[in-house]
């Protein structure tokens, strides 16, 4: 009886540890249904502009805005201050500053202010003029360029960088001549060591103590322990994911994403960071492994070792048997 009790219990872990293991396999999932663009839908390119700007000179530049929805819309442009709230870079469109004064300098050439768009992909060129006058800040200046939709059906939504009836370009300009103090520094670089299922997000913090902007460029490398070709590498994506823009006199925290992270296995994991001449380089053996496997292998484990015992006390009370 006592034998058939402990084979008993053995069976009992045996089927518990088979069915964590078969059970994450047996989970359902659901099919993403395609979104498409709702009425109205704008849109404007490029995203961002650069210049060199110098005082008492005037630029050109030009981009267009698009209607991607369903339904014909009149839209205006205008100008207005671009900054950042916090080190998550919310994006502030009110508040002005020496480093915004730009927006006061763009004008918009012939009636391009308004203009009405048909659905279904039409398109329109704008070209805008920024004058710079002959005394002007020291360091960089920033303004978004803003596309709005007028018969806007959902006015609660407001202003952002893109949304369905907005959308923005972002102006950078760095002052030619002025005085300038370029300056970053590189305080956060990490990834964690162990994940028990993906995405692997690694994160950065950079801080520009400057007065001009800077552009940062984040790489993420991904190979086997074994080597070879990498698995993941960010570069191969698209830059806006790569790069980012670092303002003056701020703090930038940023998060990169390798997506498709298998469910099992020890990778090499690499993250470097590179704005100005500040370059920082990280890199870990990062495992992953889900917890319901962690837990089938320790219940495995439990259940080699009592089959074990089980089985020498089995032969032992067989040897005690025969002696008798």
């Amino acid at each position: 009886m006592k034998k058939l009790r402990g084979s008993t219990f053995v069976a009992k872990l045996a089927v518990l540890a088979l069915s964590i293991i078969t059970v994450p396999f047996f989970a359902s999932s659901t099919i993403a249904e395609e979104v498409k663009p709702t009425a109205p839908y704008i849109g404007i390119s490029p995203y961002k502009a650069t210049f060199e700007i110098e005082p008492g000179k005037t630029y050109t530049g030009q981009f267009r805005v698009s209607n991607v929805g369903e339904s014909e819309f009149e839209y205006e442009v205008s100008a207005a201050p671009y900054s950042v709230k916090d080190e998550h870079y919310t994006a502030d469109f009110t508040t002005i500053n020496d480093y915004t004064r730009i927006a006061e300098w763009v004008t918009f050439e012939g009636t391009a202010v308004t203009g009405k768009l048909a659905p279904h992909s039409a398109s329109e060129y704008i070209t805008y003029k920024i004058t710079v006058p002959d005394n002007i800040p020291a360091g960089s200046q920033y303004a978004v360029i803003k596309a709005t939709a007028l018969n806007n059906p959902n006015e609660t939504q407001g202003f952002s960088i893109q949304n369905t009836t907005s959308a923005g370009m972002i102006l950078y300009a760095n002052a030619k001549g002025a005085i300038t103090r370029p300056g970053a520094k590189i305080i956060e670089n990490n990834f964690p060591s162990f994940l028990s299922a993906g995405p692997l997000n690694a994160t950065s913090l950079v801080e520009n103590y400057g007065n001009v902007y800077a552009e940062v460029k984040y790489t993420l490398e991904v190979s086997s322990i074994f080597g070879g070709d990498p698995i993941y590498n960010n570069a191969e994506e698209d830059d806006e994911l790569t790069t980012a823009m670092l303002l003056p006199e701020t703090k930038r925290f940023r998060t990169q994403t390798w997506q498709n992270v298998p469910f099992f296995g020890i990778f090499k994991v690499k993250q470097t960071i590179k704005v100005f001449d500040e370059f920082s380089e990280v890199e870990k053996i990062v495992i992953v492994c889900p917890f319901w496997l962690i837990v089938a292998a320790i219940i495995a484990i439990v259940v080699i070792v009592v089959w074990f015992r089980a089985r020498k006390k089995a032969r032992q009370s067989q040897g005690m048997a025969r002696n008798i």
